[in-house]
C-alpha cells in the first residue's frame, strides 16, 4: 500500500483578490475549506493531511480538524515571490520528520479553487503506477482561450505572446487546448524533492497523465472568477436536495424584476443561497 500525503498550500496576504482563500463560497465553508473538506471525508490510515499556511484564520478554523496537521509556514516561504515548489518540500520534510514515514506520492491541493474527490486521486495514483506516468495533475478544456490568441502590450502596441504561423482559422488550428484547473497535483514524492521535472511544472515530472475534469473548474485570481467558484457550488448544492424540496423551490414566486435580473451571477446567487440555507443546511453537516 502507498503511503501519500495530501498537501494544501494557502497563504495569507493574496493580492489578486484579496483574502480569496478565506472567502466563503457557502453558507458554511470558506474556499479553502473545500477542497481540504472533500479529502476528509474518507481518509484511509496509508493517508496523512496537512495544510502549510501562515493565515491566522485558517490556522483558528483547521485547528478543530483533528485528521489535518497545520504547519506554521515560515516567513521566507510566505512572500508573493517566494517558491511554490519549496513551499511543497518544506511540508514534506515536515510530516517525513513528524510521521517518520516516506511518502510515495504527494498530492497538492491549492486553497483557491474547488479541489476533486479523494477517489480520483486514488483512480489517478493507480494509472500512474500501472502506466509509469511521472506524476499527474487535473486539467479542464477551454478552448476559447487558444494559445495563439494570447498578447501581450509593449510599447503601447499589440504583441504576439508567441510565434503564429499562417492561419487560415486561428480559432480550431491547435485542436482542443487545456489548462491546468487548480484542483490537484500528484506528484512522485522523490521526483517532486529532486527538481528535476520539466517547466512550468517541475513537481510533477516529465511524464504527466492528464486528470481531464468536465467540470470547468479554475483557480481563482480575479473577482468574477469568485463569483463564478460561487456558482459551481450552487450546483453541488442542488444535487442533495429532495424532490419536494425541488418542488417547493419551483413554486417560490419571483417578481417580474427578479426573473430580469435571474442572469446575473451575483443576483442569481443570492436567491439560491437564500433557498438553500432554508432548505438543507444544518450545522451537523457539510454538503461540499
Amino acid at each position: 500500500m502507498k503511503n501519500i500525503l495530501i498537501v494544501q498550500t494557502a497563504r495569507a496576504g493574496s493580492k489578486s483578490v484579496p483574502n480569496k482563500n478565506i472567502a466563503f463560497v457557502t453558507e458554511q465553508n470558506m474556499l479553502f475549506e473545500v477542497p481540504i473538506n472533500k479529502v476528509c471525508e474518507k481518509v484511509d490510515d496509508n493517508i496523512d493531511v496537512c495544510i502549510s499556511t501562515d493565515c491566522l484564520t485558517i490556522t483558528e478554523r483547521m485547528s478543530l480538524n483533528n485528521l489535518v496537521t497545520l504547519i506554521k509556514r515560515p516567513k521566507t516561504l510566505s512572500g508573493d515571490n517566494d517558491s511554490h515548489h519549496d513551499v511543497m518540500i518544506h511540508a514534506v520534510n515536515h510530516m517525513e520528520d513528524k510521521t517518520g514515514k516516506i511518502y510515495d506520492f504527494v498530492v497538492v491541493l491549492l486553497g483557491n479553487s474547488l479541489g476533486c474527490d479523494l477517489k480520483v486521486i486514488k483512480d489517478s495514483i493507480d494509472t500512474i503506477v500501472k502506466e509509469k506516468y511521472t506524476g499527474g495533475m487535473t486539467v479542464s478544456k477551454f478552448n476559447m482561450f487558444n494559445p495563439y490568441r494570447a498578447f501581450k502590450i509593449q510599447d503601447k502596441e499589440i504583441q504576439n505572446q508567441i510565434d503564429v504561423p499562417d492561419l487560415t482559422n486561428d480559432k480550431n488550428c491547435m485542436g482542443d487546448v487545456y489548462f491546468f484547473n487548480g484542483s490537484c497535483f500528484i506528484c512522485d514524492r522523490n521526483i517532486l524533492i529532486s527538481k528535476k521535472g520539466k517547466n512550468p511544472f517541475p513537481w510533477v515530472g516529465d511524464r504527466i497523465l492528464p486528470i481531464i475534469e468536465d467540470l470547468p473548474k479554475m483557480e481563482v485570481d480575479d473577482f468574477w472568477q469568485l463569483s463564478h467558484v460561487r456558482k459551481q457550488c450552487s450546483t453541488i448544492w442542488h444535487k442533495y436536495l429532495t424532490r419536494e424540496q425541488k418542488e417547493k423551490i419551483e413554486q417560490i414566486p419571483l417578481t417580474s424584476t427578479q426573473w430580469s435580473g435571474y442572469k446575473n451571477v451575483e443576483f442569481n446567487l443570492r436567491i439560491w443561497e437564500s433557498v438553500f440555507r432554508k432548505f438543507i443546511f444544518s450545522p451537523d453537516h457539510n454538503y461540499i
